[in-house]
């Protein structure tokens, strides 16, 4: 008992902290950023801005998760709002078949950069894959790389899992966890790896802790659609944004790059994208995972995974069960991007095309977002992948 309640006291300290960083800069930041966002018509409406909220300094965390879970709901209104004012029909993002060869040939060479990655990757999914393998030959596997081994032990013993108790070995971890968990832990560390090498600290930041919010996202929303699988759900969240860390990298060198300097802002829209770059990232991120070799449901999801927001239902070609992940993957990216706002970030939400309002439960959703278990893990994964930034 005296364990449990040093526990909830260090999670308390530590959203407090959080909380207390963000209160004294937060209205002011909210206010310019409102007054100066470029308002930007999408396919069918214009972006919506952020809800507005309350301060949060200093709050209990039982005041915090009532104030949570009424933003999201507010906020989920606006993804599904019917009335939202008809934009310009010919804005739409770009196709493959549309892009300039020398802009295809920039990201090329970007993506080789990180190969390295992949390859990684790839060995560990055969392995994690392979039937043969037990339990003890991962242990071993684990152990023999103490950097690994440190992360792994991290990660378990973190708020983000929920452990009431502390795990201090690797077999024990792998027992508690399982081999899905474990997956999902090799590549989340993988890929922060990936984000890690590139020069646009402060943006890859962003992206990282954007990724695994929205991993959250999915395995909470898993199971708005029939027969979706966690694993590869977690696998999206985490990856589906890989695409901006590339123009971030490469902006500079693509058509509007030089214009503005070479930056690229975390906030920009798929078209706007396309009109300063030539390119968007949800193209590159298809592109990046068709080189890495992911399976082409993957592929197809990441590449469509602002599509809902811009097609029409009756214009889109892709088969039921990629609809499905790419439909789970949307309402994971903007719940992410609602969160983004309530904690003290400004990010604009794509609103969901009305002809998909039938596809989704939006009772059932609602009752996910307002969870404490779903708003406990959404806190404390942004809370780990802040402490994660590298100075």
């Amino acid at each position: 008992m005296v364990f449990l309640i040093v526990t909830a006291a260090v999670f308390v300290c530590v959203v407090a902290g959080l909380a207390l960083r963000r209160a004294g800069k937060k209205r002011k930041s909210r206010r310019r950023a409102a007054s100066s966002a470029p308002a930007v018509r999408q396919k069918h409406s214009e972006a919506p801005a952020p809800v507005a909220f309350s301060s949060y300094g200093g709050l209990a965390p039982s005041i915090m998760h009532r104030e949570i879970r009424q933003y999201l709901i507010n906020g989920t209104s606006l993804i599904f709002d019917e009335k939202m004012p008809e934009g310009d029909e010919g804005v739409t993002p770009r196709t493959l078949e549309q892009i300039d060869a020398q802009v295809l040939e920039t990201v090329s060479e970007q993506l080789a950069v990180m190969d390295q990655f992949r390859i990684r990757q790839t060995r560990l999914q055969k392995y994690l894959h392979d039937p043969a393998v037990q339990m003890a030959d991962l242990s071993k596997s684990i152990t023999s790389d103490p950097l690994m081994t440190a992360k792994v032990l991290k990660m378990v013993n973190s708020s983000y899992f929920g452990m009431t108790q502390k795990v201090d070995s690797i077999s024990h971890a792998l027992m508690i966890l399982g081999m899905q968990n474990i997956k999902n832990i090799a590549y989340r560390e993988g890929m922060r790896g990936l984000f890690e090498t590139g020069t646009m600290k402060d943006k890859a930041a962003s992206l990282w802790k954007h990724a695994n919010l929205v991993s959250v996202c999915t395995q909470h929303f898993f199971d708005l659609f029939a027969g979706l699988n966690r694993g590869t759900l977690f696998t999206l969240g985490i990856v589906h944004d890989i695409g901006k860390l590339v123009l971030a990298e490469t902006s500079r060198h693509l058509p509007g790059g030089r214009d503005r300097e070479g930056e690229y802002t975390m906030d920009l829209l798929i078209t706007e994208e396309d009109q300063l770059f030539g390119i968007n990232h949800a193209l590159i991120g298809g592109c990046a995972l068709e080189r890495w070799n992911f399976s082409e449901l993957m592929i197809l999801a990441v590449n469509n995974h602002h599509l809902p927001s811009y097609t029409d239902l009756e214009h889109v070609s892709l088969d039921t069960e990629v609809l499905r992940y790419v439909l789970a993957l949307f309402l994971s990216d903007q719940m992410a991007r609602l969160f983004t706002n309530w904690t003290g970030g400004i990010t604009r939400i794509y609103p969901l095309h009305e002809s998909y309002f039938a596809l989704v439960d939006r009772k059932k959703l609602v009752n996910k977002v307002i969870d404490i278990n779903f708003i406990n893990q959404m806190l404390a994964a942004e809370a780990l992948a802040i402490s994660e930034q590298v100075p």
